[in-house]
């Protein structure tokens, strides 16, 4: 601690300003369990299985309009400005 003044209360310096917690970032390599780190290395957690339909079952898309799929409708595009506490934003779509 140093003394500043007579009226001034004391204040705590750090020895060494390195080793306090607040200061260091976590480890890239954490020793506890993380199901986060978990479900992002298994891609396949939450799919059916493979054989769920057999290969017989399966057809071959034909991008011809005999599937009956067409375009319906084109939405006028958009755009959206916003400001806040946070920053200003932009968005849109076409």
């Amino acid at each position: 601690t140093k003394e500043l003044d007579e009226e001034l209360p004391e204040i705590l310096v750090a020895e060494n300003a390195e080793d306090q917690l607040g200061r260091k970032l976590p480890p890239t390599m954490p020793d506890r369990f993380s199901r986060i780190a978990t479900y992002l290395a298994d891609a396949e957690t939450g799919l059916l299985p493979s054989s769920t339909w057999p290969s017989s079952a399966v057809e071959q898309y034909e991008s011809s309009n005999e599937s009956g799929l067409t375009l319906d409708f084109v939405g006028q595009p958009t755009l959206g400005v916003g400001t806040d506490n946070f920053g200003n934003y932009v968005g849109g779509g076409a």
